[in-house]
């Protein structure tokens, strides 16, 4: 196992052990799953000065969150993570009000149909829908697409659906620990130097199993790492070299490139799945987002 030698790392992994010390252990039940990572999420507050409305793109419920800046550098879209089965707005809107309050943004973070109530293509269908409804409410504004974990991967996924329908692409896409290929063959899904404290094959192989059900894993807008990415928008991957999700990143950043497309990758050495979310105990993820900030606001202001 890796030494790790970041402070807030290793006082975040003894607080994690202490707290799941017998580590994943299923996803049943899944509505006490979903309102115990919505209340625990939804205690951090909002960025200071950040306005929270419900709203409604494509009919599907949102959060709008506007920074006290005002957010005149363009529409984020967010896509939360949890695995297509948890996570809400609710539950992201410390950490999105973060970013977007860094990137001077007006966000719209969906919370799209989750399984296995909802099974693929619920959740991808409405992040079409809200992207579509929000680029005829804002025309000519510069749209960004991001998501974490399973948001990453109906970011990507919503973004090879439309290089497949030939329809207007987002302006940029930024990837936070994405979930790229729902069948799992990664070399890090194995690698024994890899510590992942968050997520496991097992817990990836039960979300996967509510979300695609019997469908073929390999379809691109299951899988996006195995669709074209030929003329994708540029892109930004963060994702840590202790997660099981970094072969994921590094095959999409390499797909990309070779397909000529402009992509920034940042591998973080020793931080845990989607370290951003927490922020208050991490103070990398408070600089990742920082950074993601100034990368989208760089993308869409012209």
């Amino acid at each position: 196992m890796p030494t790790y030698r970041d402070p807030d790392i290793i006082a975040f992994r003894a607080f994690w052990k202490q707290a799941v010390p017998n580590g994943y252990a299923g996803l049943e039940p899944v509505d006490r799953y979903r309102e115990t990572f919505d209340a625990q999420n939804a205690a951090i507050p909002p960025a200071p000065g950040c306005t929270v409305e419900m709203v409604q793109f494509g009919g599907c419920k949102a959060e709008r969150l506007t920074p006290a800046g005002g957010g005149g550098n363009g529409i984020l879209l967010y896509l939360h993570g949890g695995g297509h089965v948890f996570g809400s707005a609710l539950s992201h809107r410390h950490m999105v009000s973060r970013l977007t309050d860094a990137a001077n943004m007006i966000a719209y973070v969906p919370d799209y149909r989750l399984a296995p109530e909802n099974p693929y293509p619920a959740g991808l269908d409405d992040a079409g829908a809200v992207y579509a409804a929000l680029r005829q409410a804002h025309p000519g504004v510069a749209i960004a697409v991001a998501g974490e974990s399973a948001g990453g991967n109906l970011a990507a996924a919503l973004v090879v659906r439309l290089l497949q329908e030939k329809s207007a692409l987002p302006s940029c896409v930024y990837l936070l620990s994405p979930w790229l290929d729902l069948t799992q063959s990664g070399v890090s899904m194995t690698a024994p130097a890899i510590d992942d404290l968050m997520i496991s094959r097992q817990s990836l192989e039960d979300c996967a199993a509510y979300y695609a059900t019997d469908r073929d894993r390999t379809d691109p807008r299951i899988s996006p790492l195995f669709g074209d990415v030929t003329d994708f928008p540029p892109l930004l991957i963060q994702v840590s070299s202790d997660e099981v999700l970094l072969s994921d990143a590094l095959r999409l950043a390499e797909n990309v490139a070779l397909a000529s497309g402009a992509v920034d990758l940042q591998c973080w050495p020793e931080m845990v799945h989607a370290w951003p979310l927490f922020h208050p105990m991490i103070s990398q993820g408070r600089e990742a987002i920082t950074q993601a900030a100034a990368w989208l606001a760089a993308k869409c202001v012209r």
